[in-house]
């Protein structure tokens, strides 16, 4: 009996722990509704992607202001596409290659929390092994 109630509780935790866990289709559908927001200039929804704790600041990165001088320097987003995941960084991003229409092929990346909103973004992210994942 008393192996049999261990093995519920470490199935329960195993299955709470995997439930928890983030999917491709998740950074997937967060990239598409942040591409929809940058594209459209909605602030609003773009700081909705963020945790309510975050967005008083997120909301200064992401004005009206800033989001019209980075599609004056990068443009619209015209696709992206999954690549992977940058295992050299910190926080193990998802990485996008994704299209601008005046800055060409970059890479974006960002990470989620457990209810699938922004822990980190960066619309540019450059480095030695997102440069090697854009390349294959």
């Amino acid at each position: 009996m008393r192996s049999l109630t261990f093995l519920s509780v470490f199935c329960l935790l195993l299955i709470s722990g995997t439930a928890s866990a983030q999917s491709r289709s998740d950074y997937d559908f967060a990239m598409n509704k942040f591409v929809k927001a940058y594209n459209a200039m909605d602030t609003i929804n773009i700081v909705k992607m963020w945790p309510p704790e975050k967005r008083a600041g997120i909301a200064k990165l992401f004005s009206g202001k800033q989001l019209a001088e980075d599609q004056e320097r990068f443009g619209k987003i015209l696709s992206y596409k999954y690549v992977g995941i940058d295992s050299a960084g910190t926080s193990k991003a998802t990485v996008f290659k994704t299209a601008f229409s005046v800055a060409g092929t970059r890479a974006s990346s960002f990470t989620l929390n457990q209810k699938n909103l922004f822990s980190s973004f960066n619309l540019i992210d450059m480095s030695p092994q997102i440069t090697k994942m854009l390349k294959k």
